[in-house]
């Protein structure tokens, strides 16, 4: 048994936030690990904290460093790199798919065996939803800060700065939000009532994973479909020339060929991030269907069997195990390794390393800073949101603040006036649906969820990465 207190001593995490439970995150998670059979490198450790159908992942700040610079010398040898890789990934992703419809039945049609077998076969396709795309998260979140230094050598002026950011980072190409939304737009312009419910059928069944997240499966309803029609926005700022904008910013300040690469390569992962993210909702599909079906007949709650480990499933869980799941769903740290060692902590070993944890993040400030995901100014009252209750009662034309956004969190950005995250960076999901939705978008603050409370009124002006408390 690792001592996790000695591991949560000698490094410091990077942390993502959102709604989700262990069952589906650590499956997720594990590519990082098999990363090293495919690419010949990988995650060493991840430490995942559960509170009430929500978790953190702590990423080593050693790996993702490590892997950046391997990641690097990748690229010096070979400049279609990434290419191959994300081939690699989407096929595989594609292969398991296939042979998982190939088997696929009602859930409750399958043998104690055969459903087992889709267990597994379904855990392993949402581990490659993620897959070799695990690489991304080093590379882009580790470059941010090179990049905002490279560019201030050549722009001084801080707002054009973070345009530069801003334009050079964005890519041309829809999100699978944004390709939704233009959808939806195209039907509501439908005049024939036959045809209109015939392509919202079609859009149904195209987006039917579009609402999955890391907590489950939650299948779009015609209902939801036909009320965000009623309440799409008309566009808050014209189509603009993106690739024009990146060649008249390059000229003006004559930037050079190691900044334009690594620009075209964040906007390439930029891309390659949402296609993983749209299979990982795939993958959510798949796995939970078999999720419920087993919970059933282990006589297990599904809310509780879902904070098991993949381990537990495949020998067997029972209704005993129901009380240990119950602690674990309401506070417990989960560590897996690149040996395929996992241990989950409850109660007060998972209190204190969790304090251990937030002991090595900087000292909190008072001071809002982050970086320009989207430009633009705005006042409005703050509104924070941590799981799917506080996105779904999300109020229009407030400022939404959290953790970090995951497509679970559309519906509330579009309603909202303008976004603030702790963490993130330029190819986000954050960064990239606030472009799409033209508001205001600051990432990476650190504090804005601890310094922030509900109805406070700020200033967010996001042309200089400040967040400020209206008195």
């Amino acid at each position: 048994m690792k001592d996790l207190k000695k591991i949560v001593e000698k490094d410091v995490f990077y942390k993502q936030q959102a709604p989700g439970v262990y069952l589906i995150v650590d499956a997720a998670g594990e590519s990082g690990f098999y990363m090293k059979k495919t690419l010949g490198f990988g995650y060493t450790h991840i430490l995942y904290k559960g509170e009430n159908d929500t978790f953190e992942m702590n990423y080593s700040r050693k790996d993702l460093h490590r892997m950046k610079h391997i990641i690097k010398k990748k690229l010096e040898k070979d400049k279609d790199y990434f290419l191959k890789v994300r081939k690699l990934h989407e096929e595989r992703f594609k292969k398991l798919h296939k042979e998982i419809q190939d088997k696929k039945k009602e859930a409750s049609e399958y043998t104690d065996k055969e459903l087992m077998k889709m267990f597994k076969l379904t855990k392993d396709l949402l581990t490659e939803g993620v897959g070799e795309g695990h690489m991304i998260e080093p590379f882009a979140i580790m470059h941010d800060h090179e990049l905002r230094v490279d560019l201030a050598k050549h722009i001084k002026n801080i707002k054009e700065l973070n345009r530069a950011i801003n334009v050079l980072t964005t890519s041309s190409e829809k999100s699978f939000a944004g390709r939704q939304q233009e959808d939806l737009i195209r039907i509501s312009k439908t005049k024939n009532k036959k045809e209109r419910e015939t392509e919202l059928q079609k859009h149904l069944e195209k987006f039917s994973w579009i609402k999955n997240n890391y907590s489950g499966r939650y299948p779009l309803t015609m209902e939801e479909v036909e009320e965000e029609i009623k309440s799409l926005k008309k566009k808050k700022h014209k189509e603009e020339d993106i690739e024009q904008e990146k060649k008249d910013i390059i000229e003006k300040y004559k930037l050079p060929l190691k900044i334009i690469t690594l620009c075209k390569r964040l906007v390439y992962l930029t891309n390659w991030q949402d296609k993983r993210k749209e299979l990982i909702l795939k993958g959510v599909e798949e796995f939970d269907i078999i999720i419920k079906e087993a919970a059933k007949r282990a006589g297990v709650k599904y809310e509780l069997f879902k904070w098991a480990s993949h381990e537990e499933v495949e020998k067997g869980l029972t209704k005993d195990y129901e009380s240990l799941l119950e602690k674990r769903r309401k506070f417990s740290v989960l560590y897996r390794n690149s040996e395929d060692e996992i241990q989950i902590a409850v109660g007060e070993e998972a209190h204190q390393l969790n304090e251990l944890m937030k002991s090595k993040e900087k000292k909190e400030s008072k001071t809002i800073n982050g970086m320009c995901a989207s430009l633009g100014k705005v006042i409005a009252k703050v509104q924070i949101c941590r799981d799917l209750d506080d996105i779904a009662n999300f109020k229009e034309g407030n400022v939404l603040v959290t953790s970090m956004t995951r497509p679970e969190f559309v519906p509330a950005m579009k309603k909202a006036a303008a976004v603030i995250t702790d963490e993130g960076g330029i190819t986000c999901h954050a960064a990239i649906v606030s472009r799409e939705l033209g508001i205001p978008c600051v990432i990476g603050t650190q504090n804005a969820t601890k310094v922030l409370n509900d109805n406070e009124l700020v200033e967010v002006n996001a042309n200089h990465g400040v967040v400020r408390i209206v008195k």
